[in-house]
């Protein structure tokens, strides 16, 4: 009896130590969940994985593979998740779940399901967000139920499937875009989550207009009143895609700075991203097809993707930080997450300057610290970036995640870019 006794006392410590262990690797998983740190969260994941319940490695699988660009794996994995649904998973954890999916659908260009999994959002899972948060969730209903009818976007490729890239005098890549009968210029913009077109290039292109009763919020913070254009096919060099979707904005709000050089609007990150797989060398990107070889795959995966924002990995005096990948910046920055961890050594060695940024709805003045020469490496391979602008305070709520951006300086100081979103890797030689 006393054996019987021991031996129960002893599956219960046992029991309840592995919960304890899986509680603290929950809350760990959930901490750089929440600080979007998806590349430490990947690999603590990984090594781990098999010291969690079934369910809650679906879980965090579904994340995971949302936020390293398998957007259809992951939905299929929210379906399995959604049916068994074990009780110890708590609504705030599905909303998550339900967030992804808006994602997935978005990526995936089925436009109706990513505003049934916004109206989803709304109705049972509000309480869970921020006011700013639930302001970008009531927009993206809006905005997805407004294309809920139109097609998934397609790319055709030809058989020289490349364009040219030119830097201009401000620094921006530009790229010249086929619109019906007309050939404009272009900013080749990563960090663009939506492709963005003069009100009157869209009309000049007979493009379909979509009236929204929604403002986007602008670079500066102010909201900038915007519609939608279905541009049917564009075509840049020898790629070409069907059903692109742009945000119409005023001509007066495209102000990027020299007004004199024209520019018809950004090509942003729904259309690069639709190119899978390319790269750029000596101004000319080239989009890799399915019979150009066999392809290794990348060790690393270092690029992940924040709702329609490519994230690169990049290392810093050991450190490893989260950067936006954005070609449309001319330079890089860092933000106020950068400069809070190094303050003591900005403030002592760095000076503190004011300039003026513009983007789309203007310019806005701002405080920043220059930086002298910071080396930084991507999958090893380092480079350098100097007279930066260090940020001490916070220019939008959305980047309070991350370091900064990583901007053209870095990317044009190397001789060939490879960007490859079906492996999630950026890689530079």
């Amino acid at each position: 009896m006393r054996s019987k006794f021991l031996f129960g006392l002893l599956l219960v410590c046992i029991v309840s130590a592995c919960q304890h262990d899986e509680s603290m690797l929950l809350n760990r998983l959930n901490n750089l969940h929440a600080s979007r740190d998806y590349f430490r969260m990947k690999r603590f994941f990984e090594k781990h994985v098999d010291e969690l319940s079934e369910e809650y490695q679906l879980y965090y699988q579904c994340l995971l593979n949302s936020y390293f660009n398998k957007s259809q794996l992951s939905n299929n994995e929210i379906d399995s998740l959604m049916k068994i649904r074990p009780a110890s998973m708590t609504d705030s954890l599905i909303s998550a779940v339900i967030s992804v999916k808006v994602s997935n659908h978005v990526r995936l260009s089925e436009y109706r399901q990513a505003a049934d999994a916004c109206k989803l959002l709304i109705d049972n899972y509000f309480m869970y967000y921020d006011s700013l948060d639930q302001q970008d969730i009531r927009n993206g209903y809006v905005f997805w139920k407004a294309l809920a009818d139109i097609p998934k976007q397609k790319m055709i490729l030809s058989d020289d499937p490349e364009f040219q890239l030119t830097t201009d005098n401000r620094g921006f890549w530009n790229v010249d875009v086929q619109l019906a009968d007309t050939i404009a210029p272009f900013i080749f913009d990563t960090g663009a989550g939506t492709s963005l077109i003069k009100k009157s290039v869209a009309l000049q292109s007979g493009y379909p207009i979509i009236q929204l009763e929604m403002p986007v919020k602008a670079f500066t913070g102010r909201d900038v009143e915007t519609n939608l254009a279905i541009a049917e096919k564009i075509t840049i060099g020898g790629v070409s895609f069907d059903h692109v979707i742009f945000l119409v904005v005023e001509d007066e709000h495209l102000n990027i700075p020299n007004k004199s050089i024209a520019v018809s609007g950004i090509i942003g990150f729904p259309v690069i991203a639709g190119m899978k797989e390319f790269s750029v060398k000596n101004g000319t990107l080239r989009v890799k097809t399915d019979d150009a070889g066999v392809v290794t795959k990348p060790e690393t995966e270092n690029l992940s993707i924040h709702h329609l924002a490519p994230i690169v990995e990049v290392n810093f005096e050991q450190d490893t930080m989260q950067m936006k990948f954005d070609t449309g910046a001319t330079r890089t920055n860092f933000y106020t997450q950068f400069f809070n961890k190094y303050q003591a050594e900005i403030e002592s060695r760095m000076t503190k300057k004011t300039i003026q940024a513009g983007s789309v709805g203007g310019t806005m003045i701002f405080d920043v610290f220059k930086s002298d020469t910071l080396r930084l490496s991507v999958d090893g391979v380092e480079g350098k970036v100097w007279n930066a602008s260090i940020y001490p305070k916070e220019i939008k709520a959305v980047n309070r995640y991350f370091y900064g951006n990583l901007g053209q300086d870095y990317i044009t100081s190397f001789n060939e870019l490879e960007v490859s979103f079906k492996n999630a890797h950026v890689g530079f030689r």
